[in-house]
């Protein structure tokens, strides 16, 4: 098992959770002031 693999992978994840996370709720802004 390659270790430093394992984790750049899981930051990778993280970040791209991040990122869906904030579209996310960049969508739920824009529909609550458009309401």
């Amino acid at each position: 098992m390659h270790f430093p693999a394992i984790i750049s992978a899981l930051k990778c994840k993280k970040l791209e959770m991040n990122r869906t996370i904030k579209k996310s709720n960049e969508r739920e802004k824009n529909t609550w002031f458009q309401n």
